[in-house]
């Protein structure tokens, strides 16, 4: 009897640190995408010299547009028409926009496919490639396929980019949500233990480590 109380308690625990990451989650995601689109559209505006690349701007902003307008699919089909016959800069902030269009519109696997191909295309930006790993991650935990999320995020968690922290707490997430509470934890730990934690990461795993449970193995 008490085995099936500690394990009743192990997952209150867990659901518990769950829900405290998505509190967070939002504001997390959100930020990421100001990021994205902020640093994408300065770096692009200080190459914009000929005509076709203004153009390009003109056709991003109005599919952006689309997106503040609710109107998902139309920017979805918008963007994979950039993607296509845009230059590299903006047809890989199109696959990020479309991705979070596919998102809004809950095709969370056709969200994923798109990071995933941003991921692996050797010719993606570094920043934004990494940056893909970690929102697939995000949203692979979202749709219940949290082992995918921890295989594909161990080489970015392991290296030594500035993306290397987020690796870690989303990989910390995805070994949570598959029940791994050990491994969570040493993964938490060693972000609140680094002292290269960027504050916000530091803040997070020191939040939801302190929900769980000390014993777990």
């Amino acid at each position: 009897m008490g085995d099936i109380f500690n394990e009743v308690d192990e997952d209150v625990r867990r659901d518990q640190a769950m829900r405290l990451w998505k509190r967070y989650g939002r504001y997390f995601v959100a930020l990421l995408a100001i990021i994205v689109v902020g640093a994408g559209a300065n770096a692009t505006w200080n190459h914009i010299k000929t005509k076709r690349m203004m153009a390009d701007g003109s056709k991003f902003s109005a599919a952006v547009s689309l997106v503040q307008n609710r109107q998902y699919e139309q920017a979805a089909l918008r963007f994979s028409e950039q993607i296509t016959n845009s230059g590299a800069g903006y047809s890989q902030l199109a696959q990020l926009q479309k991705a979070a269009a596919l998102i809004a519109s809950d095709d969370h696997n056709g969200a994923i496919s798109i990071y995933d191909s941003l991921a692996d295309t050797p010719s993606t930006d570094r920043m934004i490639a990494d940056l893909a790993v970690i929102l697939a991650g995000i949203h692979r935990i979202d749709a219940d396929r949290a082992d995918e999320a921890t295989e594909r995020l161990l080489e970015l968690s392991e290296g030594t980019g500035p993306w290397r922290h987020l690796a870690r707490e989303m990989r910390a997430l995805a070994l949570l949500k598959s029940g791994n509470e050990q491994g969570a934890r040493e993964l938490l730990a060693s972000l609140v233990g680094d002292p290269t934690s960027p504050p916000g990461v530091r803040s997070r795993a020191t939040e939801v480590l302190g929900t769980l449970n000390p014993n777990a193995s």
